[in-house]
């Protein structure tokens, strides 16, 4: 592939095997896998024209970091190519991804013993929003946090498992969290995966990433809660048995 101005000619086959070259308006700089900036390493490229659909290419890259070296697809639409061996118009980079991989979410281990379901959603949601599906992985992020702060209560409030389930999310955060950190950043994700669910966005300063970052702080401040706990009960029976001793 040869530099030109700011762009890339790109060589191709189409379906029927004729050597074709498009511009592509960049490369791929970010590994969809490890999310590292990177400098692709193109291995393929296949073209393909559709008249209702238009023209698209689907290049294969490999990320060149030595502890990834994941191999990817790009994926170029919004342009057209002439005969075999002909320069066309440009085409643009319109998103990355993995095909047929799962790439499992890492969570802190009370985290996963506390919510399986609320990991493989999230995860599910990850691998949507992997393969360029943005308009519905917000919907996946949201149920995955439903599922978090109920088990998160049902666990710490078991007296109130009936009314955890039956309950709203909106409500329950509301009326049953008690940590004042852990209410903020799970309402205001719940708002903002509400707006990914509706017609009109309420909240429009904040994006899916917000979503995300959301959700992972509401986890961050239920581990904190939880391992609190743990040490807190090991340290009490210490000091009980430290007085029988005496």
């Amino acid at each position: 592939m040869t530099r030109r101005l700011n762009s890339f000619e790109l060589h191709f086959k189409d379906k029927n095997d004729h050597d074709n070259a498009v511009i592509i308006d960049k490369e791929p700089d970010t590994c969809p896998l490890c999310n590292h900036g990177i400098e692709a390493l193109l291995i393929d490229a296949y073209g393909k024209s559709d008249l209702n659909k238009g023209h698209f290419i689907q290049s294969i890259y490999k990320c060149p970091r030595i502890d990834c070296q994941t191999v990817f697809i790009a994926y170029y639409t919004s342009g057209s190519w002439y005969g075999p061996r002909n320069i066309s118009e440009y085409v643009f980079l319109q998103n990355t991804f993995i095909p047929a991989y799962i790439k499992e979410e890492n969570f802190e281990k009370e985290i996963e013993r506390l919510s399986p379901q609320f990991v493989e959603i999230y995860t599910q949601a990850s691998i949507a929003e992997n393969m360029g599906l943005k308009a519905i992985c917000g919907a996946g992020y949201r149920k995955a946090l439903e599922y978090l702060i109920k088990d998160y209560l049902k666990l710490t409030m078991p007296t109130i498992t009936k009314e955890v389930e039956n309950h709203y999310l909106g409500y329950v955060i509301a009326n049953y969290v008690g940590n004042e950190r852990i209410k903020k950043m799970a309402g205001l994700a719940k708002n903002v995966g509400n707006d990914e669910t509706h017609y009109i966005r309420k909240i429009d300063k904040l994006s899916l990433e917000d979503l995300k970052k959301l959700i992972r702080l509401t986890t961050h401040w239920i581990t904190d809660e939880l391992l609190t706990e743990e040490y807190a009960t090991i340290y009490e029976k210490l000091m009980t048995n430290d007085k029988d001793k005496k």
